[in-house]
């Protein structure tokens, strides 16, 4: 038997997740890495982390795995890190860069915009560093803290999780806790992950 190895996402709005861990008695378990919501999949995928809160859009790319019950990163109402960042009026945006710290919210702009803001807009692929992005795109995606810095007062914003509850009715599921079926068969048999991550 061997520690499982997790791959966390290093963004303060997911610290409460991981304080048990770092904090409490279930650490002793496991070995803990930080990295960016993509690169968590990227872990699994790789067979460099045996348990990752992975991006909703990474799961059917990485097979093997095994979601924990009852335990996501949703929300049911505006979230502040998941933002489109535009100086101009949202309806006059036709170019947009995005974060590519992301896949889930990447999924879900492109979604939004091809359902409900209107398609044909140009998406390019760029690190979360808004003045760049502002300078390449009329907007920006931006997750995580980088979405928390902005100046809202400053831009025009979008909280996409806000705006798909008010299109859909729905929560908006960013991300959940999964893990290899390989690595659960060399893991302590009286782990229980689902009560360990729910607690």
């Amino acid at each position: 038997m061997r520690k499982l190895r997790i791959s966390a996402i290093s963004y303060l709005n997911t610290a409460p997740l991981m304080w048990d861990f770092e904090h409490g008695d279930s650490g002793h378990h496991f070995d803990i890495s930080y990295t960016l919501p993509s690169g968590c999949a990227r872990a699994l995928a790789e067979d460099s982390a045996d348990l990752g809160i992975i991006p909703a859009a990474a799961y059917t790319q990485v097979p093997g795995l095994q979601i924990l019950p009852d335990i996501a990163i949703a929300s049911r109402r505006a979230v502040r890190s998941i933002l489109l960042v535009s100086r101009m009026p949202m309806d006059q945006v036709r170019t947009i860069a995005l974060d590519t710290s992301s896949m889930t919210s990447v999924a879900l702009t492109k979604v939004l915009f091809e359902k409900w803001l209107g398609g044909g807009r140009t998406f390019t692929p760029l690190g979360p560093d808004l003045e760049k992005m502002l300078a390449h795109s009329d907007a920006g995606l931006l997750i995580g803290d980088p979405a928390l810095q902005v100046d809202r007062s400053q831009y025009q914003t979008l909280d996409l999780a806000e705006e798909w509850i008010r299109f859909t009715g729905q929560p908006f599921v960013f991300a959940f806790w999964a893990v290899r079926s390989a690595a659960l068969r060399e893991a302590d048999p009286a782990l229980d992950l689902a009560a360990i991550f729910r607690h």
